[in-house]
């Protein structure tokens, strides 16, 4: 069973997980939906290992050799229609631990494109005895109608602030509580989130720029933020700080102005895969969001 150690809040779904264990009728489809930072990877990972019966835990460790991983490569993360044929010869293929059972884990699957789509969406139609699918993504949206009608969904739902603040003080061992019940407030109750901010320096910095644009954004201040943006180094980090910045607007504001900013920082963030300088993109950016209000 999916311990509340394991994986934070959503007793329900745990619930049904171990019944699907218990009684031996796990469906051979189970689409995962989480926003980022909730876990739907590692989840679907639990679920394998109730599944295969893998008391090592072989499936965390990603070396379960009944565990199958399908995930995106490259700049663009896409995954090809070659892995997901490759798929398909290996789980026409005897077990190798499990009487009968093998599980097809396909992460993030917003990644695969058509053609290798509608190699999955062949796989699934006549799926191979005793093969579970778990397949991860944000939104059911991101897949073919024809894939979201042969799975069952399974949907993650963020702890409460109050859940995720013991969770990572209690299982994880984080002392300062009062760093925790902010980042916990701010990312409202996303553990992968509230972890990385945590550990990484790198993302206390891009936070600390996002509340710097966000402030601007409230006070309309067009210099302000400007010079936050200025402190971007890469295309990378932009993008993660525009997340950011979206994530600080929602904390405490939820006026027509903050709806305004982050629909059009979302659609900004499209831009970003266009060859622009930072600074045009800035620029351009910063008009959009204040330019229009002022």
């Amino acid at each position: 069973m999916i311990t509340d150690i394991e994986f934070c809040g959503n007793h329900k779904l745990k619930q049904t997980v171990d019944e699907f264990t218990k009684t031996d009728s796990f469906p051979q489809s189970l689409l995962i939906c989480a926003e980022q930072g909730l876990g739907r990877n590692l989840f679907a990972r639990l679920a394998a290992r109730d599944y295969l019966a893998d008391i090592n835990g072989l499936s965390l460790r990603h070396v379960h050799p009944d565990c199958i991983e399908v995930r995106g490569s490259g700049n663009s993360g896409a995954i090809p229609v070659d892995a997901i044929r490759a798929v398909t010869y290996e789980v026409n293929k005897a077990s190798v631990m499990t009487d009968m059972k093998r599980v097809v884990i396909i992460e993030d699957a917003a990644n695969l494109n058509q053609s290798s789509s509608a190699a999955l969406l062949k796989t699934l139609e006549q799926p191979p005895n005793g093969v579970v699918f778990l397949i991860t993504v944000s939104s059911p949206k991101d897949l073919l109608e024809t894939i979201q009608s042969r799975c069952m969904l399974a949907n993650i739902v963020a702890p409460s602030v109050q859940e995720a603040t013991e969770y990572v003080t209690g299982v994880h061992g984080y002392e300062d509580k009062k760093a925790v019940l902010a980042y916990s407030k701010l990312f409202r109750g996303r553990i992968g989130y509230i972890l990385t901010a945590l550990e990484s320096d790198d993302m206390k910095q891009q936070i600390a720029i996002a509340a710097d644009i966000a402030k601007a954004y409230y006070i309309d201040d067009e210099l302000m933020m400007c010079s936050a943006l200025d402190r971007v180094q890469n295309r990378k980090d932009l993008s993660e700080i525009l997340e950011l910045f979206v994530f600080c607007l929602a904390e405490n504001h939820k006026d027509d102005k903050t709806i305004r900013a982050i629909n059009q920082t979302e659609k900004m963030k499209n831009m970003l895969s266009k060859n622009l300088s930072l600074k045009l993109f800035s620029t351009v950016f910063v008009k959009q969001l204040i330019g229009r209000q002022i």
